[in-house]
């Protein structure tokens, strides 16, 4: 939602999101408080911190500067130190997941409703992840017990 709390994961999320100790009804703003355990789980961390900040700091001003994600988005960018401004701004950064002692690049894409007739409907966002290569197809395959086809 519009605080990036979880509404409901796939088995597949659900144990990503579970390294970090979250799970529906929990924010993903959370695990940016502890920046040292995310980079024991995302090898790439500063990069995507940065543009997680810039992410955040975007979604802030649309919602005519929420405190929130403004706060948020200031302690993250904190965090991640000097930021490459042409990093932050990609259209697309993978993000190098920590799994099971292997290394699974994944980016993702976020579906939102532009229209809704439903208020709470306007906050929701699904965000969509998928491998960045085949080596990581595999590996998220095999650890969501599915087969390659």
């Amino acid at each position: 939602d519009r605080y990036w709390r979880v509404v409901q994961t796939n088995g597949t999320a659900a144990m990503m999101l579970g390294a970090l100790g979250v799970g529906p009804g929990d924010s993903l703003l959370a695990p940016f408080e502890d920046t040292d355990r995310l980079k024991q789980f995302i090898s790439n961390w500063r990069e995507v911190g940065t543009h997680l900040a810039m992410r955040l700091k975007t979604e802030a001003r649309q919602l005519g500067n929420d405190i929130t994600l403004s706060a948020a988005a200031e302690r993250l960018a904190d965090q991640c130190g000097p930021s490459d401004l042409q990093t932050a701004q990609q259209a697309v950064i993978p993000a190098r997941y920590l799994l099971g002692g292997m290394e699974v690049s994944m980016f993702s894409t976020i579906t939102q409703f532009g229209t809704p007739s439903d208020i709470t409907v306007a906050d929701l966002r699904i965000e969509h992840l998928f491998p960045a290569d085949e080596q990581s197809e595999a590996v998220i395959r095999t650890m969501g017990g599915q087969s390659a086809s």
